[in-house]
C-alpha cells in the first residue's frame, strides 16, 4: 500500500522532469530565434549546450535521493 509520503516523493520527481522539459522547449525556441536572426552558426551550438546544461542541472537537483 502506498503512503502519502510515496506520492509526494513521486510528484517531486515528476516536477523536475517537467521543468527540464520546459527548459528544452525554451531552448528550441531560442534556437529558432537564433536562426531567424541569422546569428553565426556557432551561436546555435552555444544555445544547445546551454540548454543541455540547464536541463541536466535541473534533473540532478530534483532527482530522488
Amino acid at each position: 500500500m502506498r503512503t502519502s509520503t510515496d506520492r509526494a516523493q513521486r510528484r517531486r520527481s515528476r516536477i523536475g522532469l517537467v521543468v527540464a522539459g520546459v527548459a528544452v522547449i525554451a531552448g528550441g525556441v531560442a534556437v529558432a530565434l537564433t536562426e531567424l536572426l541569422h546569428a553565426p552558426k556557432g551561436s546555435v551550438w552555444i544555445v544547445v549546450a546551454a540548454t543541455a546544461l540547464v536541463a541536466g542541472v535541473i534533473r540532478a537537483l530534483t532527482a530522488p535521493r
